[in-house]
């Protein structure tokens, strides 16, 4: 008998763990899933949404600090996609306009933190690493008050 509550422990534990294993490699495989196109274009929108002159700096704000909310959101749930990087562009193309309606210490932080997951983007997005990479280097030779050799010398080395 006590053989027997032995094995149905083992068999209730090694389905538990089998469960625990099963869940784990779904949940790697579902980060490694694209992210939808729907939700990349609901992004793209707010892009062309901004661009109009009818919205008020307030709504374009919010717009565009909800925008980048959600597609901060999108890589984090999938940091392994293949697409990561469009969305990043994407967000970056928010953070830029929102820099221009609100020039906050937290936007600008938040902007050079996208600029540096850009940076280890592949070279298929190339355009988009160099436009980062600038940003990052013009913020550090700024913090060093580098002269304007030093500065054309970093950009030559970027290019």
């Amino acid at each position: 008998m006590m053989n027997c509550v032995i094995t149905e422990n083992r068999v209730i534990s090694l389905g538990i763990r089998g469960i625990g294993c099963l869940w784990i490699c779904t949940a790697g495989a579902l980060a490694a899933l694209p992210i939808p196109e729907s939700e990349m274009v609901a992004l793209e929108q707010t892009l062309v949404q901004d661009g109009d002159q009818d919205t008020s700096p307030i709504s374009a704000r919010r717009t565009l600090k909800n925008s980048v909310r959600k597609g901060l959101a999108l890589v984090d749930a999938s940091p392994e996609a293949s697409n990561r990087f469009d969305v990043l562009g994407i967000v970056f193309q928010c953070q830029k306009r929102l820099i221009a309606v609100d020039t906050t210490e937290q936007n600008r932080t938040a902007l050079f933190e996208t600029c540096e997951k850009l940076a280890m983007a592949p070279d298929t997005y190339a355009a988009l690493r160099l436009e980062a990479d600038i940003l990052l280097s013009d913020r550090d030779l700024s913090a060093k008050d580098a002269t304007l050799a030093t500065r054309a010398e970093a950009l030559a080395a970027l290019i």
